[in-house]
């Protein structure tokens, strides 16, 4: 009859052993993966032939001169005006109703192929007048004078409450 199992012995390899399975596995990846891994060296080599590991170098070491230059480009070129109106822009945009902006750009659209279209022929005072009473021109003209009276509100604010409306939409995001 069989000896019972009493004693089991956990196998737990040396250091040494442990290093030498890592580097037979390593061997093995680069063995199995030998056009990619070669590829990607003759990348590295030709990188490190073009400077650009000098330059990056350069950079990582001297990163606080570095870093002072790209601010002072930052504020020199304007871009925190330039975000700053892009970000007004995009709140713009985002408040205007989609089917109006398409009407209005459809109108502008045709409106641009009638000026195409158009004979040379300069309009008369009193063709003016006539021409008032066509109806396209009637809510042409209603558009034009209502957006005008909606500019004006926004030009009579001073500009502390403007500042104010701005504020507080930003802090509402």
């Amino acid at each position: 009859m069989a000896k019972a199992i009493t004693n089991i012995e956990k196998y737990i390899p040396s250091k040494a052993q442990q290093e030498a399975d890592s580097i037979e596995e390593i061997l093995k990846v680069l063995s199995d993966n030998k056009e990619s891994v070669t590829a990607f060296l003759e990348i590295v080599k030709e990188v490190h032939e073009s400077g650009i590991f000098d330059i990056i170098q350069g950079l990582l070491k001297n990163k606080s001169e570095v870093a002072k230059v790209g601010l002072e480009f930052v504020n020199v070129a304007g871009i925190p005006s330039m975000a700053k109106n892009g970000i007004v822009a995009m709140q713009f945009l985002s408040k205007l109703d989609p089917l109006k902006v398409h009407m209005l750009l459809e109108g502008l659209n045709k409106g641009l192929e009638r000026v195409s279209v158009e004979d040379e022929n300069h309009t008369s005072m009193w063709g003016m007048v006539k021409a008032l009473r066509e109806p396209e021109i009637n809510s042409s003209i209603t558009v034009l004078l209502n957006f005008l009276r909606g500019m004006g509100t926004e030009f009579d604010k001073n500009k502390e409450q403007i500042k104010r409306e701005v504020h507080e939409t930003n802090n509402t995001r």
